[in-house]
């Protein structure tokens, strides 16, 4: 496992990438500005988010399903693309679109709703089960996935400031939550295979990390208060560098 954070200002980076899972989660946010992208090979889901303003760019490609959905909402202006091998579905359409679609023999319903800047849509296609569910009212967004036969849940709350993003992996058992208001960050990261525990709470200049591992016998804990540091590092192997710069 890979972890990067990054938080400076108002500028938040987290990317996270888990080999075994092949998940590659990258998080910006700088003002009103998110981008997520969600890559899972096994069940070969993209998921590309964008939010800046009124503007909303929503990318998802199934393959298993052969979907992919586009999404720009800026203003009042509504682009959507639908491609759908089973109904060779393609749709685009302007403003103030209320829309309601059921194709029963590819399982597949699709709610659109948008007037001024709201927007509600919803996708369920019960053969890749999965389950898509987009708000977006002003600034904030709510955004839901759930995808059974990779067992991928994924919700993010996005209002002014606050971020709160849950993400749940069953097969390699990850659960990583990120809440981050203002200039506090809360990351909570378990990862059963590799018992992985990872916490960071970072308000003003204090750092809490706590990192366990015991597949390599691994215990980090890290906590930097001022010019405060105090280091936890228990490493059962060999052939251990540690660089840290204060």
């Amino acid at each position: 496992m890979k972890l990067v954070i990054d938080q400076s200002g108002a500028h938040n980076k987290l990317v996270l990438h888990q080999c075994g899972a092949h998940i590659n989660l990258v998080l910006h946010q700088s003002g009103a500005l998110i981008k997520l992208i969600l890559l899972q090979s096994g069940s070969q889901i993209k998921l590309v988010l964008f939010q800046s303003g009124a503007h909303i760019k929503l990318v998802l490609y199934q393959s298993g399903a052969h979907i992919k959905l586009d999404l720009h909402q800026s203003g009042a202006h509504i682009k959507l693309v639908v491609h759908q091998s089973g109904a060779h579905i393609n749709l685009q359409y302007g403003a103030h679109i209320k829309l309601v679609l059921h194709q029963s023999g590819t399982h597949f319903k699709l709610v659109l709703y948008q007037s001024g800047a709201h927007v509600n849509l919803v996708l369920y296609q019960s053969r890749a089960h999965i389950k898509l569910v987009l708000y977006h009212f002003g600034a904030h967004i709510k955004l839901v996935l759930h995808q059974s036969g990779a067992h991928i849940k994924l919700v993010l709350n996005q209002s002014e400031a606050h971020i709160k993003l849950v993400l749940y992996k069953s097969l390699v058992h990850i659960k990583v939550v990120l809440h981050q208001s203002g200039a506090h960050i809360k990351l909570v990261s378990h990862q059963s295979g590799a018992l992985i525990k990872l916490v960071l709470q970072k308000s003003g200049t204090q750092i809490d990390l706590i990192l366990h591992q015991s597949g390599e016998h691994i215990k980090l804990v890290f906590h930097q208060s001022g010019a405060h540091i105090k280091q936890v590092f228990q490493q059962s192997g060999e052939h251990i560098k540690l660089v840290l710069n204060q």
